[in-house]
């Protein structure tokens, strides 16, 4: 389950980042909003959860 979240994380920071070097190449800053999301959404919602996860199964081992 661990695995599962950490590769959409991966994805999702993989898109953001796709995203502002876009944005930083173009010039183009209408979708800062959208990146600053996806980036909070990666390291605040999956990356915390998946930690929380693998340190939660490692001590009910």
């Amino acid at each position: 389950m661990a695995q599962r979240f950490l590769k959409i994380a991966v994805v999702f920071l993989f898109l953001g980042a796709v995203l502002g070097i876009t944005m930083g190449i173009l010039q183009n800053f209408a979708l800062v909003p959208v990146h600053a999301h996806v980036v909070l959404l990666v390291l605040l919602g999956l990356g915390l959860f998946m930690v929380n996860v693998l340190i939660n199964v490692r001590t009910a081992v």
